[in-house]
């Protein structure tokens, strides 16, 4: 949980609540750390933590985040400054070249100050899809929700009848089938059609 009092108190507020909040928070995967307008870190969970140790991005400067490369904090302080009331997404760029996303959403308590919940994703983090039961949305079988994930995920027909063991025509006649279920005619169309239906998780 967080080293800063501020950030806790706030956490203790909430009464019985809190204990599920907190353990959502910290068992969550994904970076998330809050600041102030002044980039004091309010809270932090565990993820967040050891991502501003290992500062190859942002980094803990004593309790306030910095920019690892220190060209770019004007960039970033700009970037939070000039949110007014929306959402947005920096790019910060690592020495080695490795970039870091970081999605910024406004918040603004009624009985705190502003501040900026940051949401730090690491570019191409190797991320995994889940997906909502196709079979019971389309009406897809197990094997044409299979094809039209892997459709979707960039592969060629080709490829997936050689990943599922399965003939090309039997890929083929999958793909028919999937395009007549729902009344599509495309890659694109299929891509559009489903896509709503999958959630991206790191």
């Amino acid at each position: 949980m967080a080293a800063f009092p501020e950030g806790e108190a706030a956490i203790e507020r909430l009464g019985a609540d809190a204990i599920y909040l907190r353990a959502w928070a910290e068992a969550h995967p994904v970076a998330l750390v809050i600041l102030a307008p002044d980039l004091t870190i309010l809270w932090e969970n565990r993820a967040a933590g050891a991502m501003l140790e290992d500062g190859r991005h942002l980094a803990r400067a004593g309790a306030k985040v910095t920019c690892a490369d220190k060209g770019q904090a004007a960039s970033f302080q700009n970037f939070l400054s000039g949110l007014g009331d929306a959402s947005g997404v920096w790019a910060c760029r690592s020495g080695d070249g490795a970039h870091l996303l970081v999605r910024a959403d406004v918040l603004n308590p009624r009985d705190a100050a502003p501040a900026a919940i940051l949401t730090l994703y690491p570019a191409g983090s190797g991320q995994v899809s889940a997906w909502a039961d196709l079979t019971q949305v389309f009406g897809l079988t197990a094997s044409e929700a299979g094809v039209a994930k892997r459709l979707v995920g960039g592969d060629r027909a080709e490829k997936v009848a050689e990943d599922l063991g399965l003939s090309l025509e039997t890929v083929r006649t999958h793909i028919r089938r999937i395009y007549n279920k729902l009344s599509i005619g495309s890659r694109e169309e299929l891509f559009a059609t489903i896509s709503p239906f999958r959630v991206v998780l790191l």
